[in-house]
């Protein structure tokens, strides 16, 4: 992977990246001596790594998969400044074994310490993405504990979704709490203490006025946290895979004339693509439509909370699906990017654009 590549992964968000050494050693430089490590991963080594969601087109093996993204396990040279380079494989168990033989002495190989981080490795292997509500989903699904370290949301993206959040509890404390002092203060309280999932005997009274089950009140709150950042997510790529569309449809074909079955050929790929992308976008949409739709209905004159319930309650469903399109457009979006280079107001030569629409075809 070249430098300015690794850049952009090391700069991206949870969709593409999990930066596992960023939060071993924040975790670890937090803690009294004696205590034992925050850790993700049995091996020290693996906790000084950053996982990242790779398009693998950098040579031709890609042609022969099903789906060209792979998950590139990177250990940086310097863990203070991992954009200067390291090294790194693509995960598999094969791989992973590989690497583990030349990082542990042969008389201090564990087979049961490396069968647990295989497993770990695995669950992030086979995620569509790296979004922490989604991976805290997949570990629960494989019965491992994680330390919670490893599943906070980065700073940005939890304003926004605290933003969102707060925008909507708004109506709801505004019917129990006259006076706008008391309405602003409350909602900041109520946000961090939903987010946090802490003192949560203080929001028991929001739970009620919201007519919510106070024993599903936990559960609720913590997809309702989730579906605001899978929305901000989706808010983010917007731009992005419009972008992609608008060129799709100027560039669709290379420059020069092509013999009519070359032409036929790339149209086809060209439309596939084009309605991959669309149907992608759409069901990740229409799920966000659904969430908003019972929203409004619970906040609205007649107080309909099933609707609302209901669709929180098949949240971890939907993070699945979300975290899938949303990988999905991801990937999209990069290949565009690498493809096009430094050339993006311009068409592909024919070879590059067959190869461009199939990666397309392939992830999504």
């Amino acid at each position: 992977m070249d430098r300015t590549t690794l850049r952009h992964f090391l700069l991206s968000g949870p969709t593409k990246k999990f930066d596992v050494l960023s939060v071993y050693k924040d975790e670890n430089a937090k803690l009294p001596p004696g205590e034992p490590p925050v850790q993700l991963f049995r091996h020290e080594y693996l906790n000084k790594s950053i996982l990242m969601k790779f398009l693998a087109i950098d040579s031709d093996e890609w042609r022969y998969t099903t789906n060209p993204v792979k998950t590139l396990v990177y250990f940086p040279y310097d863990i203070e400044n991992p954009r200067d380079g390291g090294e790194s494989f693509y995960f598999a168990p094969n791989t992973m074994r590989d690497h583990w033989e030349t990082m542990v002495d042969r008389n201090k190989r564990d087979q049961t310490l490396f069968e647990e981080d295989l497993k770990i490795l695995k669950v992030c292997a086979d995620a569509p993405t790296f979004n922490p509500f989604l991976l805290g989903d997949a570990f629960e699904r494989a019965n491992l504990e994680v330390h919670p370290a490893f599943l906070t949301v980065d700073q940005r993206q939890s304003e926004a979704a605290k933003l969102r959040i707060r925008d909507r509890i708004r109506p709801l404390i505004a019917a129990a709490l006259p006076g706008a002092d008391a309405l602003e203060s409350a909602m900041d309280s109520f946000v961090e203490k939903i987010w946090e999932q802490t003192d949560f005997k203080d929001i028991i009274p929001l739970v009620r006025s919201m007519g919510l089950p106070e024993e599903e009140a936990g559960d609720i709150f913590h997809a309702w946290c989730g579906l605001s950042v899978f929305e901000q997510e989706f808010v983010d790529l917007k731009p992005k895979i419009t972008l992609v569309g608008k060129w799709m449809q100027k560039y669709s074909q290379p420059k020069g004339a092509l013999p009519p079955e070359a032409k036929a050929m790339l149209d086809a790929a060209a439309n596939l693509a084009r309605r991959k992308i669309q149907e992608n976008w759409a069901t990740g949409n229409a799920i966000l439509t659904d969430y908003r739709t019972s929203y409004e209905g619970f906040v609205g004159i007649e107080r309909n909370v099933g609707p609302f319930i209901g669709f929180l309650r098949e949240s971890k469903e939907n993070f699945w699906r979300l975290g899938d399109m949303l990988g999905r457009l991801e990937q999209a979006v990069y290949a565009w990017a690498s493809f096009t280079g430094d050339k993006k107001d311009a068409p592909m030569p024919y070879d590059r654009l067959q190869d461009f629409y199939q990666v397309v075809n392939q992830t999504n």
